[in-house]
């Protein structure tokens, strides 16, 4: 699984995601690399839309989940990203 592979997979798999969302995917994929290895770009993408919809799906089913980047992702009937960094300090 080349860079350049995985760069046309992400791109034929049209993920409008955060980029801590697809390096978390990435990573993933990376430590599966040999299993992936013989997939093609085309084959990849459905790999990391799998993936993303699991994530997606994860995520929402938490009440809450606290991300590596200073925020905290509220699920429930909230699904909103709240940046930790713009609150007020107590």
């Amino acid at each position: 699984m080349t860079p350049h592979k995985l760069k046309k997979a992400f791109s034929l798999a049209r993920m409008d995601d955060a980029p801590s969302v697809r390096e978390h995917i990435e990573q993933t994929m990376r430590s599966h690399a040999a299993a992936l290895a013989g997939l093609t770009s085309r084959q990849l993408a459905a790999v990391i839309q799998i993936h993303h919809a699991a994530y997606k799906q994860g995520r929402a089913s938490c009440d809450a989940e606290l991300t590596g980047d200073g925020a905290v992702w509220v699920g429930g009937n909230v699904q909103r990203l709240i940046d930790l960094n713009r609150l007020p300090a107590p």
